[in-house]
């Protein structure tokens, strides 16, 4: 149970943004998204005080796809008032100035790596 928590909460918002990124974009699916991540955390919240104290413990990971959710709101708010419109999903390219999407693919790699270090390192600093 630990192993699902840990993959299905740390890769749930990220999966679904790289491969259903216009499904993510609309409201209704935003919440219920949001509505889900909520019952994760609150599964998470009886694990974590039925569970014996081990380390690591897996089961924190079913808060990330809330922390996916609250940063991916705000960003996406700046993203639009910058450019009008949501990210695109922007294919590989050598030159990437070269189709006017340099700045989709800096959101991506920004809200990316955010979604996977900040739960990785916290799980590094409170396993050691």
């Amino acid at each position: 149970m630990q192993a699902f928590s840990f993959l299905f909460g740390l890769l749930f918002i990220p999966m679904m943004y790289l491969f259903a990124r216009n499904q993510i974009f609309k409201k209704q699916v935003f919440r219920y998204l949001f509505i889900i991540s909520i019952i994760f955390s609150v599964i998470a919240l009886f694990q974590i005080n039925q569970s014996v104290t081990s380390k690591p413990n897996f089961y924190l990971f079913l808060f990330c796809p809330l922390y996916d959710l609250a940063l991916l709101y705000p960003l996406l708010l700046i993203f639009n008032k910058i450019k009008k419109r949501n990210p695109k999903n922007a294919g590989k390219q050598f030159f990437p100035n070269d189709d006017g999407l340099w700045s989709d693919r800096f959101f991506d790699s920004i809200i990316l790596t955010l979604w996977i270090i900040i739960p990785y390192s916290l799980l590094a600093y409170f396993y050691t």
